[in-house]
């Protein structure tokens, strides 16, 4: 809720709604981490949506998006993830000569963007990734601690 009230004039601007899903996991996270990539990630997500959309934040089960490559490789098991998902009609810039852009969540023109390349800088940091995938902008962010395991 605070990196939703961090962008509270960027979504006024663009008329754009965040939908935050009520059942994304309890977990222990560097919160530091989870801050900074997420509210850049969804700064990103709003530039490349159209004005007056909604984007959805959600969980992502295990299998909605594969482990990054190198984990696969190294034949390590999985490590506990926080698996966050923002979905949203996002579609590519014009180009040049005005004609229609069509959607393009995968299109390298949300990856180029500053404030993606902020989110992967820092979710690299703490072991983390920052994918784009299936339509989707992907954090993945390690988990300390299952809160049922603190207690």
């Amino acid at each position: 809720l605070a990196v939703r009230r961090s962008l509270r004039e960027e979504l006024r601007a663009s008329d754009t709604e965040i939908e935050i899903d009520a059942e994304l996991p309890v977990v222990t996270v560097d919160a530091t981490a989870v801050a900074l990539a997420l509210r850049a990630l969804l700064a990103a997500a709003i530039r490349a949506v159209p004005s007056g959309s909604s984007l959805r934040l959600h969980a992502l089960a295990p299998d909605d998006v594969p482990p990054p490559p190198a984990e696969v490789r190294r034949g390590r098991p999985p490590r506990p993830m926080l698996r966050l998902a923002i979905e949203g009609p996002f579609v590519a810039p014009p180009p040049p000569d005005d004609a229609e852009a069509g959607p393009a969540p995968d299109d390298a023109s949300t990856a180029d963007s500053p404030l993606f390349a902020a989110a992967v800088e820092v979710a690299s940091r703490v072991g983390g990734t920052v994918r784009i995938a299936d339509g989707k902008l992907a954090l993945e962010l390690p988990v300390v601690r299952a809160m049922a395991e603190a207690r």
